[in-house]
C-alpha cells in the first residue's frame, strides 16, 4: 500500500525546511491554531454563497433560469480566479497582477456564460452536459489572456514556458475531475441501496489514483505537493461526500466512507512511527532534537542536502556501522550528559577544542530570566553540535534527508486529516 501513498514519496527542498522553521521561531501556537482552522473556511464560503441561490425546476423554462445563471456567473469567477492565481504561485516567474487575475475572472465568466446561452437557444433546455459543453471555451479563454499578458515574456524564457505547459495539464485534470464527481453522483441516485455500498468504494479509490496522477505531474516539485493536492483533491472530495452522506439511502455506505478513512490515518500514523524511529536510531533523542541536529548539519555541511536520497542498502550500511561503532557513541553520549549536568562539579583541567559551557542551573535566584534561558539555549547549542560532530557523513546525510520527509510527510498528513474533519461539519 505504500507505494500508493504520496506523502511518502517526498521530501521537502533544505530552502522550505528553513523557512519552515523561521515561521515555526516567530509564529505562536495559538495564531497557529488559528490559520489551521481557517483553511477550510474560503471553500465552505464560496460553496455556501453558490447554494444561497435556490435552483428552480426546469421545467418552468428558459425565462426562470436567473438563479441558474447567478450561481454559473459565481462559479466561473472563483474558479477562472483561483486557477489564475495558481499560476502566479506554481510559476512565479511570471508575476501575474492582481488586476489581470480580475479581468481574466470577468472575461472568462462573460464568455463561459454567453457560450452556454448560445448552445441552449440553438440546441435545447435543460442543457444536458453542460460542463462539457462550456470546458472549451473556459480554458480557450483563459489561456488567451495567459498569452496576452505574459506571451512576449514566456517567448523569451521557454523553461518557463514547459513549466506553464506542465501546470496547464495539472489544471485540466484537477477541474475535469469535476465531471467525475458529477458521474458518481448520478451512480448514487441511481444504484439500488443494496448496490450503494460497492459504488461507494469507488470514491476513495478514485482519490487515490487522482493523488497520484497530480504527484507525477508535479516530479521535482515536492514544496508545493501537499498544497497543490490536498486544496485540489482532498478538499473537494470532502465537500462531495459531506452532500451524498445527507443522500445515501444505506447506512453500510456511509459507515464504509468512515472506515476506510479511520484506517487510511491508523496507516499513516504507523507510516510516520517508522520515520521518528529512523531518526531515534542515530540522535537516540526527541523529534526536536533531530530537528535541532538538521539545523546544525544543513548550516554547517550544506552540501548533504543536496546529494540524493539514501537507497535502503546505504540505509542498512549507516545502521550496521553505528553498532560497530558503539564505544565510541557511548563515550560521545559520556560527554554530552558531562556538559548538560545541571549539577555544580569541581572545575576541571581545560582541554584543548573544549569551548566554556554555561551553567544552566536555576539554583541562583539573582540570575535573571532571561540571561538562564540564553545559557540554557547555549547549552542546547553545544549539545546538538556535539551530537552530530559525533555522527559519520552518512548519518548527517541519512538524519538530514529522513527530518526533511518527516516535514514533508506531516505537512501532507495534517493538512488531509484537517480537511476531513472540519469540512463535512461545516458543510453540514
Amino acid at each position: 500500500m505504500g507505494i500508493y501513498q504520496v506523502e511518502l514519496h517526498g521530501s521537502y527542498s533544505v530552502e522550505r525546511f528553513i523557512s519552515m522553521q523561521k515561521y515555526r521561531d516567530s509564529t505562536s501556537v495559538q495564531r497557529s491554531l488559528v490559520l489551521l482552522g481557517s483553511i477550510p473556511l474560503l471553500s465552505l464560503a464560496c460553496a455556501a454563497v453558490v447554494d444561497a441561490f435556490p435552483l428552480e425546476s426546469p421545467d418552468l423554462g428558459l425565462a426562470h433560469i436567473g438563479t441558474l445563471w447567478a450561481r454559473g456567473v459565481l462559479v466561473t469567477l472563483f474558479d477562472s480566479y483561483a486557477l489564475s492565481w495558481m499560476f502566479d504561485q506554481y510559476v512565479p516567474q511570471l508575476e501575474i497582477s492582481r488586476r489581470t487575475l480580475i479581468v481574466t475572472a470577468i472575461a472568462a465568466a462573460v464568455v463561459v456564460q454567453a457560450s452556454a446561452l448560445i448552445l441552449i437557444l440553438l440546441l435545447w433546455y435543460p442543457l444536458p452536459f453542460t460542463l462539457i459543453w462550456i470546458s472549451g471555451p473556459w480554458i480557450w479563454t483563459l489561456a488567451l489572456a495567459l498569452k496576452l499578458s505574459k506571451g512576449e515574456f514566456l517567448r523569451k524564457n521557454p523553461q518557463v514556458l514547459n513549466e506553464v505547459r506542465r501546470f496547464s495539464t495539472l489544471l485540466i485534470l484537477t477541474t475535469s475531475t469535476g465531471l467525475v464527481y458529477v458521474a458518481f453522483n448520478v451512480i448514487f441516485q441511481t444504484v439500488p441501496a443494496e448496490w450503494q455500498t460497492p459504488a461507494a468504494v469507488l470514491v476513495p479509490v478514485f482519490k487515490v489514483i487522482q493523488k497520484n496522477v497530480i504527484c507525477r505531474l508535479l516530479r521535482g516539485q515536492d514544496d508545493v505537493k501537499p498544497e497543490i493536492v490536498n486544496f485540489n483533491v482532498d478538499v473537494t472530495n470532502a465537500l462531495f461526500i459531506s452532500s451524498i452522506m445527507q443522500n445515501l439511502q444505506s447506512v453500510k455506505s456511509s459507515a464504509m466512507l468512515v472506515v476506510v478513512d479511520f484506517v487510511q490515518m491508523l496507516t499513516s500514523l504507523f507510516d510516520l512511527r517508522l520515520m521518528l524511529k529512523d531518526i531515534r536510531d542515530i540522535t537516540n533523542e526527541s523529534t526536536d532534537q533531530a530537528i535541532a541536529c538538521a539545523l546544525v548539519i544543513v548550516g554547517k555541511y550544506p552540501e548533504l542536502g543536496q546529494q540524493p536520497l539514501l537507497t535502503r542498502t546505504s540505509t542498512s550500511d549507516i545502521f550496521r556501522s553505528s553498532k560497530v561503532s558503539l564505544q565510541r557513541k557511548q563515550s560521545a553520549t559520556n560527554y554530552i550528559a558531562r556538559i548538560t549536568s545541571f549539577t555544580r562539579v569541581a572545575p576541571l583541567p581545560v582541554e584543548s577544542n573544549v569551548g566554556v559551557v554555561p551553567d544552566c542551573s536555576f539554583g541562583s535566584t539573582n540570575a535573571s530570566p532571561s540571561l538562564l534561558s540564553r545559557k540554557c539555549a547555549a547549552t542546547s547549542d553545544s549539545t546538538t553540535l556535539a551530537l552530530v560532530e559525533q555522527m559519520t557523513t552518512q548519518q548527517r546525510r541519512f538524519l538530514l534527508h529522513k527530518v526533511l520527509q518527516i516535514m514533508f510527510f506531516m505537512e501532507f498528513f495534517l493538512l488531509t486529516e484537517l480537511l476531513k474533519a472540519l469540512i463535512p461539519v461545516g458543510y453540514s
